[in-house]
């Protein structure tokens, strides 16, 4: 039914993964935590519904669903840091979230493997920070696509910064993208060929007149 269960740990380092019921799960974060490992569901629940918050930093190789409709919201302040990746959803992320949000929240991953962060839809909400370095792409999201607003800052350093397959990308004139891409800033795939660029993507604080290149190719 609607029971949650809270986990909380207060600086604790520890070895091996944290696998998680079914449940709603909350994990509260006090001072500094370190699982080296993964925060990961039970092979046999259907979805991962995880709030990880808290004043403290967690320290964590990675967090992954792995099934339909998971989600994962960093919030109330806290600083995440992983050096895997974040993967929500089922495969390829579908209808997979991932929410950042909040004032002092601060999301960095430092991976040097091919994805930062993979789910349907991500979102950076009301003054939280997310930074994400990898080698390939820094954000892959499906149709729920990105939105950065009300304040906050996304920074990606990758091959593709933000790439999402049908969605799109949106940053309000409050809100930070900041890309350092060496194939691209950003890239975004319009799997219909129908869709034009006001409808994949919307940077509301770009200064007038910048071109955004497009694409279209077999």
């Amino acid at each position: 039914g609607n029971e949650i269960w809270t986990l909380t740990l207060e600086n604790v380092n520890m070895s091996g993964n944290i696998v998680l019921n079914d449940k709603k799960t909350i994990i509260l974060i006090k001072d500094d935590v370190t699982i080296n490992g993964d925060i990961v569901k039970n092979d046999s629940n259907p979805t991962l519904n995880l709030e990880i918050k808290g004043d403290g930093v967690l320290n964590v190789n990675g967090i992954s669903g792995g099934n339909n409709y998971d989600i994962l919201i960093i919030s109330s302040g806290i600083t995440v840091n992983v050096t895997g990746n974040i993967f929500m959803g089922a495969s390829g992320g579908k209808d997979g979230t991932v929410i950042v949000d909040g004032t002092g929240t601060i999301l960095n991953i430092n991976n040097f493997g091919a994805l930062g962060i993979g789910s349907d839809t991500i979102k950076i909400l009301n003054g939280a920070h997310a930074e994400i370095h990898s080698d390939d792409r820094g954000i892959m999201a499906l149709s729920g696509g990105v939105s950065v607003e009300n304040g906050s800052t996304l920074e990606t350093n990758c091959e593709y910064g933000v790439y999402i397959l049908d969605g799109r990308l949106y940053v309000d004139d409050t809100s930070i993208l900041i890309t350092d891409g060496s194939r691209a800033p950003f890239a975004i795939v319009d799997l219909s060929g129908t869709k034009v660029e006001s409808d994949v993507v919307r940077l509301l604080g770009m200064p007038t007149n910048t071109k955004i290149n497009s694409v279209t190719g077999d």
